[in-house]
């Protein structure tokens, strides 16, 4: 098959969180990283392009492994969401993991793939060989800005040349085992939601929108919520209880005569490496 000129294929864009704190052993800094695995839009339009030759592009991660220019051992992630990401996804956002780093640079990252990953060309699927990744694991060492410090947070935008998936009629389609990645100081937004006059419901929706785009949608875990990795520009969060048939926020109804109104927060405007803590937002039972 012969493949489009040189582009940016951005596959995932795994955003990564990282919170200070002390090492009881030498009080060095350290941060806690949480990766999470989406496809939000990047500064320069970087983001997801699937081409007609490549409908979706599906791994099936099994685990992640970072390692740090000043440590010796590779670093797993903790509490692992492993499973088959549709990595061509413009919707895709899920936690891979968490760990925690030392201050440094991020010499090495690599996923460790599962077998069952595939290509759908043009309607089709393929099996993806991914040669070593069952192993070692998928390999990114172009990694630009590797330097990671405590309570600031990044983005890791790994970039993808059509010609590291090549195809051959005698072997199918083969996933190149090295990818480069960019990492990206990004801003952190999190909440709370409120109810007033309101019994039995415990936990909201929340969507992060960019202008009229949503970008994330989610639900909060004892009323809180937090959207990490987002690239500068100016959000807003809307909260409610129900959803309309397209699966976005709408008012919603209680005790059969009231209305639970959704809400919206005033407009965010996130800068790299900030953490924004917005005032909490209340539903209130009319």
């Amino acid at each position: 098959m012969k493949l489009n000129t040189f582009y940016q294929l951005i596959v995932l864009l795994v955003a990564m969180t990282f919170t200070a704190c002390s090492s009881s052993d030498d009080n060095a800094s350290t941060a806690r990283l949480s990766v999470r695995m989406s496809s939000m839009e990047a500064p320069g339009n970087l983001r997801v392009n699937a081409t007609a030759e490549y409908d979706s592009i599906i791994l099936n991660i099994e685990q992640v492994r970072i390692k740090m220019s000043n440590e010796g051992s590779w670093i797993t992630l903790e509490n692992a969401n492993p499973g088959r990401y549709n990595i061509s996804n413009p919707h895709l956002d899920g936690l891979l993991g968490e760990v925690q780093l030392p201050e440094g640079e991020i010499k090495e990252i690599r996923f460790v793939l599962d077998q069952d990953n595939e290509i759908y060309v043009d309607g089709e699927q393929h099996d993806l060989k991914t040669p070593s990744a069952q192993t070692s694991g998928w390999k990114l060492k172009k990694i630009t800005n590797p330097t990671i410090k405590a309570g600031h947070a990044y983005t890791l935008s790994i970039d993808l040349d059509p010609s590291s998936i090549s195809h051959n009629n005698g072997i199918g389609y083969k996933l190149d085992p090295v990818a480069s990645a960019t990492l990206l100081e990004v801003g952190t937004v999190k909440g709370a939601v409120m109810f007033t006059n309101i019994e039995g419901i415990d936990e909201a929706y929340v969507e992060l929108y960019k202008g009229d785009e949503l970008m994330i949608s989610t639900m909060t875990v004892d009323h809180l919520f937090v959207f990490p990795g987002l690239f500068p520009a100016t959000y807003t969060v809307k909260v409610g209880t129900a959803l309309n048939e397209d699966g976005h926020i709408v008012d919603g109804t209680y005790m059969e005569s009231q209305t639970i109104r959704a809400v919206s927060s005033p407009a965010i405007a996130v800068e790299a490496g900030i953490e924004y803590e917005i005032a909490p937002l209340t539903l209130t039972a009319e």
